[in-house]
């Protein structure tokens, strides 16, 4: 499978970055904002998602800040409560891919 074509796979709607362009820094940043991004898009706030995550506020709000990386484990959990893969959670195009899902279910109510 070709790289575009895992990423579509993996729900990316376009091609992400290869890991070995990103440091680790980056890629805090980029799971931290999908993070973010995510539970703004579903309004939850940030207690209620660290109350699924089985997290602290304080953790949940250093993921989502660059501050800190979750584990693995927490990766898969947030993955699952996302309803999307973990490569997901990589894609620095998770945000437009939020905005795309928004318009898409606000077109459908429209054609109702």
């Amino acid at each position: 499978m070709t790289k575009s074509a895992s990423a579509r796979a993996a729900g990316c709607q376009t091609t992400c970055l290869p890991p070995g362009e990103l440091g680790a820094a980056d890629l805090r940043q980029i799971v931290g904002q999908n993070l973010r991004h995510w539970r703004e898009f579903v309004n939850y706030p940030l207690k209620s998602v660290a109350n699924q995550l089985g997290v602290s506020i304080s953790v949940c709000s250093q993921w989502e800040n660059g501050h800190r990386f979750p584990t693995f484990k927490h990766l898969i959990a947030v993955a699952r409560v996302i309803n999307c893969s973990v490569s997901c959670l990589f894609c620095p195009h998770f945000k437009m891919q939020l905005a795309a899902r928004r318009h898409t279910a606000k077109f459908a109510e429209c054609k109702k």
